[in-house]
């Protein structure tokens, strides 16, 4: 999940163009002028007649409003804005160069196909087996994970690079060795029939 959300968000088009300069500034000028208007002769005979027949309470004026909404409206954009400059790139392999991003879209490529015809082999006689080689693909992608870490502050270091290759082979391999051994187990139970006939 965490993954489709991040390639979701790679596809948007943000727009991160910066507002000119002195935007704000003008914004909340017009804003406290708008909220220092005078009111109009019958405005204010109109609001003297609706504070003899309103209860006593706490009363909020409308500019004080405005002044909040604006407040909340330029802290989220100054958040947002500091969001999309403070994000930081993807810490992969494809982030490295174009070969490397083939490289890696090939060895996921891999992977999954590996992994759905692991999926079709699925019986109770091999159940165990795509099992184990779930629970050792899991412990992978948490290296993975780790090795990433290291990425980010070694991005330049090519062990790093190399580890994160590695870590792609190895899950190609255990996926290959546990289809071999699916099959050698459906042999020896053939050949376990065949003896029984």
């Amino acid at each position: 999940m965490k993954d489709e959300m991040k390639e979701w968000f790679k596809k948007q088009d943000f727009d991160l163009t910066d507002l000119p300069q002195g935007h704000e500034q003008r914004f909340l000028d017009k804003l406290e002028a708008a909220c220092q208007e005078e009111p109009t002769k019958e405005a204010a005979e109109n609001n003297e007649v609706h504070q003899e027949t309103k209860p006593k309470g706490r009363i909020i004026k409308m500019s004080a409003i405005l002044k909040w909404s604006a407040a909340a409206v330029i802290a989220l954009m100054i958040g947002s804005a500091s969001f999309m400059a403070g994000r930081s790139q993807t810490y992969e392999l494809k982030s490295v160069s174009p070969e490397m991003a083939a490289a890696q879209s090939n060895y996921v490529e891999a992977i999954d196909q590996q992994l759905a015809a692991l999926n079709q082999l699925q019986s109770p006689a091999t159940e165990r087996i795509i099992a184990d080689a779930k629970a050792s693909l899991q412990k992978l992608e948490t290296d993975y994970k780790k090795i990433q870490k290291d990425f980010r502050s070694n991005s330049e270091n090519p062990a790093v690079i190399d580890a994160m290759i590695q870590n792609f082979k190895t899950r190609i391999l255990l996926l290959e060795d546990a289809r071999a051994q699916i099959k050698a187990k459906e042999q020896q139970l053939k050949k376990q029939q065949n003896e029984l006939i």
